[in-house]
């Protein structure tokens, strides 16, 4: 069973940001619901692709499942300042949010 919480260091590096026009073309011909988002013009939310430097940043080694997720909420967790960032709890606070919407 995986460890609750063991978290990796991901290095500082560029990342690749959005989806590429070639990859687009290729999503919209396999699935339906991608090209009506092509030919609504969603993915131009993604565009232009790019390349930002992210720094270095810690994450979970394994994913938090619904039932984890569930336990935090249920437990109060989504009330506590200090699981958010300054700017996830002062829109957290602006808009009222006392319960993830799902």
């Amino acid at each position: 069973m995986a460890t609750v919480g063991e978290m990796i260091l991901v290095p500082a590096g560029p990342f690749t940001m959005g989806t590429g026009a070639a990859e687009i073309e290729r999503l919209a011909d396999e699935f339906e619901l991608a090209r009506m988002w092509a030919v609504k013009g969603y993915f131009g939310r993604e565009q232009p692709q790019h390349t930002v430097a992210l720094p270095a940043y810690w994450i979970g080694r394994y994913a938090v499942t619904v039932a984890q997720f569930r336990a935090f909420v249920e437990a109060g967790g989504h009330h506590e300042q200090q699981h958010w960032t300054a700017s996830g709890w002062a829109w957290r606070e602006a808009v009222g949010r006392a319960q993830p919407d799902y």
